[in-house]
């Protein structure tokens, strides 16, 4: 009565529900809370981040998973490996003797819902190269995108602290650095304001008031530019070898890893249709509608607000004589950061 040899088909095992996909010929399953597509590529834009007391906070549906095991590695290998865009950074203990070594503490993975924090101390312990080697390859694949700000020191302390995921991660040939985006926007956004003031000055209008020049730099910077609000980075120096983390570095340490893909979104649309991957470190080379623009001399501009030269003077003294021609001089220095228009001035 063996059915097999009558012709007839096995039983399923006690508790497997006869329609399980694989055997009647469908896909797996995703995991769950894990989308099987790209959000870029298909249009699913990534959740922007919410406002946390003036800063830009992780989404609510954004979940965090610590990797500090082999089971939890091949979890984070299962996930990350349907996705192609990938968020990536990476903490250090900050020490004030640069001769000491600092090796990576914690590695930050990022899918669109899903923020991997991996305990690099504890996976080397408890994977060998072969293990270590299996997760790069499944993660970093041809088609995967690693997207990151100022990747060249991150890569090089990976390197140093894992040669095996370090080196495989410095050869990945699509990785878009942000660092190189902003300073595409940052040029752009100069020479306009710049064109602007020569326009007012040109005309004999009157400059605006002054904004508010922001404090931030970097990715801080770049978060407030794109979502109007910086990013907070009072852990960035905290002691990251600590164990367990505090929930402040856990969640400083996921955000900055998952912030990288709305802005990559957002400055994919921005730069659209150069794509993120073809920019590069050139700043000059900027769009072709801003090329027309170029910066004000100085000389030229002190001409045009008829400002005298006070050569030998005060600076107080120099205020109180011109105070028009000096306001619209900060203004300009203000909005283009060209501390060249002072060259003429001597305090």
């Amino acid at each position: 009565t063996d059915p097999v040899r009558v012709g007839g088909e096995p039983t399923d095992p006690v508790g497997v529900e006869p329609t399980d996909p694989v055997r009647v010929g469908g896909e797996p399953t995703d995991p769950v809370g894990v989308e099987p597509t790209d959000p870029v590529r298909v249009g699913i834009v990534p959740t922007d981040p919410v406002n946390s007391n003036g800063y830009v906070g992780l989404p609510p549906k954004v979940s965090i998973f610590d990797v500090a095991s082999l089971s939890s590695l091949r979890v984070c290998k299962d996930i990350l490996s349907s996705a192609s865009v990938i968020g990536f950074d990476s903490e250090w203990r900050a020490l004030l003797d640069p001769t000491k070594p600092t090796p990576v503490a914690l590695l930050q993975l990022s899918s669109h819902n899903t923020c991997f924090l991996l305990d690099i101390a504890r996976i080397l312990d408890c994977c060998n190269d072969e293990v270590l080697t299996e997760f790069v390859e499944a993660v970093f694949t041809e088609d995967a995108i690693l997207v990151g700000y100022s990747l060249h020191q991150d890569f090089l302390k990976l390197s140093e602290t894992c040669q095996i995921m370090g080196s495989h991660i410095r050869s990945h040939k699509n990785v878009v650095d942000l660092a190189i985006a902003h300073k595409h926007l940052t040029r752009a956004e100069r020479i306009r304001r710049s064109h602007e003031i020569r326009e007012l000055v040109s005309e004999g209008k009157p400059l605006p008031q002054s904004d508010k020049i922001s404090k931030e730099t970097g990715l801080a910077r770049l978060c407030e530019m794109m979502f109007s609000h910086p990013l907070d980075k009072t852990c960035q120096i905290s002691d990251w070898t600590r164990r367990p983390l505090f929930p402040e570095q856990r969640s400083y340490a996921a955000l900055d890893a998952y912030i990288l893909l709305p802005l990559y979104y957002k400055l994919t649309q921005t730069f659209h249709p150069t794509p993120l991957l073809d920019l590069t470190a050139e700043v000059s080379e900027i769009p072709e509608e801003c090329k027309v623009v170029s910066y004000i001399p100085a000389s030229e501009l002190l001409h045009q607000l008829h400002a005298p030269r006070y050569c030998g003077r005060s600076l107080p003294r120099a205020r109180q004589e011109a105070p028009a021609s000096w306001s619209r001089l900060c203004y300009f220095r203000e909005h283009t950061n060209d501390r060249r228009c002072c060259e003429d001035i001597s305090c």
